[in-house]
Formats: structure tokens, C-alpha cells, sequence
């Protein structure tokens, strides 16, 4: 018995079916929240031309650095425990 997968690909904006090869999937963000697309390429470009004055007037930001400590790694955790083990054996 033979099993075939079909993957289609629809453009989110007119639901029409994108062939293959000729969409895009496109990832955005606006005001803090990200957002994602399929588009064909017709329409990916008409988003483009609307965006394009939006995009030549803006700057690139770039994303801020996690204020979060770093999680050490499970080897750094046990590197740490066993040097903790081994100068506590010294200091004995």
C-alpha cells in the first residue's frame, strides 16, 4: 500500500493555493508582537511596496540583551560541584 502526503501552501491574506517555490513565508513585527505569513509572491510584493516608506524612513533596532543571569550549563554545574567537593576535602 503506498501513502502520499500532500503539503499545500495557501496565502494567508486571499486563501488562494501558493504553487511551489513561487511564496514566501513572511515574519514581522509591529509594536512588540511578531506576526507571520504565507504570501505568494504577488502579494508578499504588494506588502513590500506598502511597507517600503514605513521601512526607508525607520531605523534597524537591534534586540536588547536578556537581563536574565545566564543558566549555567550542566557541565558547568558539575564542574562547580565538584571543585566545591574537592576544595571542601582540602580545607578538612
Amino acid at each position: 500500500m503506498a501513502e502520499r502526503i500532500v503539503r499545500q501552501l495557501i496565502d494567508d491574506l486571499d486563501g488562494t493555493e501558493i504553487a511551489d517555490a513561487s511564496g514566501e513565508r513572511v515574519i514581522f513585527s509591529v509594536r512588540g508582537t511578531t506576526y507571520q505569513l504565507d504570501l505568494s509572491a504577488t502579494n508578499a510584493a504588494k506588502l513590500d511596496r506598502a511597507l517600503k516608506p514605513f521601512i526607508d524612513a525607520a531605523v534597524k533596532a537591534h534586540r536588547k540583551p536578556d537581563p536574565r543571569p545566564k543558566k549555567p550549563s550542566a557541565l558547568e554545574y558539575l564542574e562547580k560541584t565538584l571543585l566545591r567537593e574537592v576544595v571542601g576535602k582540602g580545607a578538612e
